[in-house]
């Protein structure tokens, strides 16, 4: 497993503990089972408000570690939210007493879940507690299939990987940074500027320096990725660009852009160049004087 994917899975497995944890707290302090919340039968506000608190952690971790979103990444990511959300349901039985005798001394977990299920109750936020006998099984497997749903979110928001079109394989990221700006016109006269070549663009969008601003309307947040291949000696220079409307950040379409290219063709090698300052004025030349 690369360290990246690692390090994505890792972060969500925190949160998911985190999630756990919270759901104890309650049913242990106020008797509460907040997997079993649900709004008019048709929400589940419990296991999605739950999966949210497990979830998001697979997309700070996997920003972090500049991990791109794979199908094998998300259902790692689904994976481990079914794992957390069916040791909730341990947790539960583990913790049950009955008449002050622990409950697991007296029957196995998988007994505990066919008394359970089949006998269900759901806590609703405006009915109180309502029976739902047998359909307990399918409003157990919806509170974990809501419970996924939050990490699979999460998961999927992450930037999409790119793929080798020789290997048909991902690639992966070895570099990722952001530049931010304050004015939109000035971005465009800056970004138009920038070399088509993919190598010379990249060293100088490493010497561009952002504005550091705080996100203001017409705030301009540019993302740049370079995905490699780890067979062959394909690349990809990604970009992405964001706008700031004064309440939230919106895609902008425009600028999205992959250039690909072959490492060994454009520069001897595999070493990203260092930054290149901007070029200066042209000098011109009359005879034997040099006018710059």
């Amino acid at each position: 497993m690369k360290s990246g994917t690692a390090a994505t899975i890792i972060g969500g497995i925190a949160t998911q503990l985190l999630a756990i944890a919270c759901w104890y707290g309650f049913y242990r302090l106020f008797a509460i089972d907040v997997l079993k919340l649900w709004v008019n039968f048709i929400l589940p506000l419990g296991a999605l408000v739950l999966g949210l608190v497990g979830g998001w952690g697979f997309y700070l971790a996997g920003r972090r570690a500049k991990r791109p979103s794979t199908p094998w990444l998300v259902f790692g990511a689904v994976t481990v939210a079914i794992m957390a959300a069916i040791f909730i349901r341990f947790l539960g039985y583990w913790s049950a007493e009955f008449e002050g005798m622990p409950l697991h001394r007296m029957m196995s977990f998988v007994t505990y879940l066919r008394a359970t299920l089949g006998h269900a109750r759901i806590d609703f936020a405006n009915a109180g507690t309502i029976h739902v006998g047998s359909m307990g099984y399918f409003m157990e497997v919806f509170q974990i299939a809501a419970y996924a749903a939050a990490s699979y979110l999460f998961a999927a928001k992450l930037p999409p990987a790119m793929w080798c079109e020789r290997c048909h394989a991902p690639m992966h990221d070895s570099l990722w940074d952001k530049l931010r700006f304050d004015e939109k016109r000035a971005f465009e006269a800056r970004y138009d500027r920038l070399p088509d070549e993919p190598v010379a663009r990249l060293a100088a969008l490493r010497a561009m320096d952002d504005e550091s601003v705080a996100p203001g309307v017409g705030a301009i947040d540019f993302h740049y990725r370079l995905a490699e291949c780890p067979s062959c000696s394909a690349a990809a220079l990604v970009e992405t660009a964001r706008t700031f409307n004064g309440n939230a950040w919106r895609p902008w379409r425009a600028l999205s852009r992959i250039r690909r290219f072959d490492r060994t063709a454009s520069t001897p090698s595999r070493a990203l160049p260092d930054p290149v300052p901007a070029a200066g004025p042209a000098i011109r030349t009359f005879g034997r004087r040099t006018v710059p």
